[in-house]
């Protein structure tokens, strides 16, 4: 198996190295989009091969690793269905910022009065504003994955509010989005 990634990674680096050797232009080549999401994941490979095993350079070696999932990015271009997604989404702005904006507005609200409710209870899940983000974000998202949970009055009809909240503050843009998606698809 070792064979068959170092096989993989030398075909990457002929892909990458030769076009941009045989074009008159080389910087024009690797500036390209394409080319330049093929460079950052091969480097991580050269780079591996200079350093060896050392063990505090082969972690940074393995993060540089997860840089090649960028190379995905690469499938856009051969998909129509990913370019009509990226239309879309383009044509659905508005929604967009207006689940942005309603996100970024009603979240810190809520997670704070989700703490003020629930803090001074010694049973309660929600030990800290960090867990009353995220509670309040997968409230607010219609996910309820019930790890952490109100036990007071105060905060059960905070986070009712936001879980009816959330079904018309999320639902509806994506609906929208969905609706422009299935227009140009």
């Amino acid at each position: 198996a070792p064979e068959l990634v170092s096989e993989k990674k030398s075909y990457l680096s002929l892909r990458f190295g030769v076009p941009g050797f045989i074009f008159m232009s080389r910087l024009r080549f690797i500036m390209k989009p394409t080319n330049i999401i093929d460079l950052i994941g091969i480097i991580p490979f050269y780079v591996g091969l200079v350093i060896g095993s050392v063990s505090k350079a082969w972690t940074v070696v393995r993060l540089l690793r997860i840089i090649r999932v960028i190379r995905i990015i690469k499938i856009g271009n051969q998909s129509k269905t990913i370019d009509t997604l990226i239309r879309s989404l383009k044509a659905s702005g508005a929604a967009l910022s207006m689940l942005i904006l309603y996100t970024l507005c009603y979240v810190p609200i809520v997670a704070s009065l989700m703490y003020e409710c629930e803090r001074e209870e010694t049973d309660s899940n929600i030990k800290s504003i960090f867990d009353a983000f995220w509670m309040t974000m997968y409230t607010l998202t219609t996910v309820g994955y019930g790890d952490i949970y109100p036990i007071t009055n105060c905060g059960k009809i905070v986070i009712s509010i936001t879980a009816i909240l959330g079904i018309g503050g999320i639902t509806l843009p994506i609906s929208i989005i969905g609706v422009v998606f299935s227009e140009r698809s």
